[in-house]
């Protein structure tokens, strides 16, 4: 169990996470699934008594195999109320009729998520790049396998075998944050993180959108940046990439399809375009993301936008001048997140845990030159860089060709 404190104003919350030591294969991951459905409805009044008084849960089944738990309110029940919530977890026994109800609420939300273009491309996405995430119509197809004894068999299993993370942070002391560790009691040692990464080069994942009449397509890529957990000056020089980066990619898409209110197009996806970029975290690892969906040109068409733009973001970097970049940094610093427990949290959960990361980055952000920047793109953006990982996903709108691929 690895626990850590912050102190500090405001009410008190506990984050923690519920690793498994089991394998990350389907059947386990919709049978988690299927035990944090339950387990919510046992807690129902549990939950309700809490919320009356004044303290607010959150309990999701997170990446693979992990349960987690968001729990904030006064801190003169709160200890209390997580024990009980607590040993229901490790202790409930659900009934054989409402697990067949449970996998037909599993079912049907992963029907919604499927019908969902921006999902449907991150699950794809995911697929390509993890292997404990699977394609959505199989999750289906396995979900309706599961017997209710084959069921119980992972409970025991799942419980004999955990790990636990957390921050606990807000108006708590010393002694009342040891109070809801001990509730705990001492469970095993970390887990092994899953290996995520892109192959070298560019790959390329198709699809059909699931719902026959949507017109949007869809094409997302994303640069793999470094092979490990970036250090602050690294994580400062991507975000001031990103932030350079970002607005000229708006620039660009705009420019080419002469836009005259760009906003207006953004949100009314279905009638236009929506351009996006972020810097995303997955297992530690930094990875810049494009993203463009439109319901008037195919994926293709805008992978072709997406990688033309890329190709001359190094000219455009290299034009920028010294007081607009000092500028981007201020603002950056700005921006930076506080750490807090929140943010803290954050940290653990992509795992990057790193004390203080925020003030770092903003230490090493003042001593970053634009040189770095331009290294940056060189290395993990262009296209002849042999650190170059590039993963495209396009998902065709019904209106296109997809003859391509099938």
């Amino acid at each position: 169990m690895n626990l850590w404190r912050s102190e500090e104003e405001g009410l008190p919350t506990i984050n923690f996470c519920v690793h498994h030591d089991l394998d990350s294969d389907l059947k386990n991951q919709l049978c988690i699934k299927l035990y944090v459905g339950l387990l919510k409805d046992s807690l129902a009044e549990i939950l309700y008594q809490g919320a009356e008084a004044c303290l607010q849960t959150s309990i999701e089944a997170s990446q693979k195999l992990d349960v987690a738990f968001e729990i904030s309110g006064f801190k003169e029940k709160m200890l209390d109320y997580i024990s009980k919530i607590w040993k229901r977890f490790i202790s409930f026994s659900p009934e054989e009729i409402s697990f067949q109800r449970m996998k037909e609420v599993v079912a049907n939300h992963m029907s919604n998520c499927n019908s969902d273009i921006q999902k449907h491309s991150d699950n794809l996405m995911l697929q390509c790049i993890t292997k404990s995430c699977y394609d959505v119509d199989n999750m289906r197809k396995e979900l309706s396998s599961i017997g209710y004894e084959q069921f119980c068999r992972f409970v025991r299993a799942m419980r004999s075998k955990m790990f636990i993370e957390g921050v606990i942070y807000g108006d708590l002391s010393k002694a009342e944050a040891v109070a809801i560790s001990d509730l705990f009691g001492r469970v095993k040692t970390p887990l092994d993180d899953e290996c995520v990464i892109i192959l070298r080069g560019t790959t390329i994942k198709d699809s059909k959108v699931k719902i026959k009449t949507d017109l949007n397509s869809h094409s997302k890529v994303c640069y793999q940046i470094g092979e490990k957990s970036l250090c602050p000056r690294e994580t400062a020089v991507v975000k001031l990439f990103e932030k350079n980066g970002s607005q000229q990619l708006i620039q660009s898409i705009k420019n080419v399809y002469n836009l005259v209110d760009f906003t207006i197009f953004r949100v009314k996806e279905t009638l236009g375009y929506k351009v996006e970029s972020e810097v995303h975290s997955i297992h530690g690892i930094n990875r810049f993301i494009i993203d463009v969906r439109s319901s008037e040109h195919d994926p293709q068409h805008l992978l072709d936008r997406i990688f033309n733009y890329v190709d001359t973001v190094g000219a455009f970097l290299e034009g920028i001048d010294g007081v607009a970049f000092e500028k981007c940094k201020t603002v950056l610093s700005g921006d930076l997140p506080s750490d807090d427990g929140s943010n803290l949290w954050d940290q653990i959960a992509e795992r990057r845990f790193y004390p203080g990361f925020s003030k770092k980055v903003s230490s090493e952000l003042r001593q970053i030159k634009k040189t770095d920047v331009i290294k940056l793109y060189e290395k993990y953006l262009k296209k002849s860089s042999p650190h170059c990982r590039r993963l495209a996903v396009c998902i065709w709108g019904c209106n296109t060709d997809s003859a391509s691929f099938v």
